[in-house]
């Protein structure tokens, strides 16, 4: 993974590929196939607290994955002021000593930035305050991120993995209005050169879109659009 940052849209989207291919190989492969343990996951119950207990049982269980939202919203409810990264460097603390690693679903918007908590940003100047949150999250938790270096004693298992917002087709997780395909492709483009401008071997992962709703735009037509 140790490509340059995309010039389109469409270079971010293509690089999920392999790792379709990758799921594909593995489930076809049968018995016979060693999966490894990355591949077994979890999703951590957004605003919910990650329990010595809940990490014990991951572990025993062999999950190696761990979804978490970072909600831009409750890191900067304030813009300017100090990031609050406690919830987190706790989350964070306990999926390591689990050995657990984390895929970074990165969404939720403050107050001062959209009308909404799960709308995205819309204008430029916001959408360039979400891109510094990006930054600032990859800088701690990412590879060689002040995080691990301040928990020397830790199993490092820095964040490699980032996926860019939730369900973009479907009205509620976007902004009061239709999202189109391009729109979020515009937001994703963004977010991946920031991602890559501090771990340029960071995989980039495009939103979850809702299958259908009377609401929005069909998943499978948005994936289209967005290709």
């Amino acid at each position: 993974m140790s490509q340059t940052p995309p010039k389109t849209p469409g270079r971010t989207l293509r690089r999920a590929a392999p790792l379709a291919l990758a799921c594909l190989a593995l489930s076809a492969g049968g018995a016979q196939a060693k999966v490894p343990r990355a591949f077994f996951g979890a999703e951590a119950n957004p605003g919910g607290a990650l329990t010595q207990t809940d990490a014990k049982r991951m572990r025993s269980a062999r999950l190696g994955t761990l979804r978490v939202t970072f909600n831009w919203g409750q890191v900067e409810p304030v813009p300017g002021a100090p990031r609050n990264w406690s919830y987190y460097d706790t989350l964070v603390e306990r999926a390591a000593r689990a050995r657990v690693g984390i895929m970074a679903l990165l969404t939720g918007s403050p107050s001062w930035a959209a009308d909404g908590s799960a709308y995205a940003p819309q204008t430029a100047a916001t959408r360039s305050a979400f891109a510094r949150f990006v930054r600032d999250l990859v800088r701690r938790y990412g590879r060689g991120g002040s995080f691990w270096r301040s928990h020397r004693g830790l199993p490092r298992r820095p964040v490699t993995t980032y996926q860019v917002w939730n369900e973009p087709n479907y009205p509620p997780h976007w902004g009061d209005g239709p999202s189109r395909a391009r729109d979020y492709a515009s937001l994703l483009k963004l977010i991946a050169r920031t991602i890559r401008a501090a771990d340029r071997r960071a995989v980039v992962a495009t939103a979850g879109l809702l299958a259908s709703s009377t609401r929005g735009q069909a998943g499978y037509s948005y994936l289209n659009a967005l290709y």
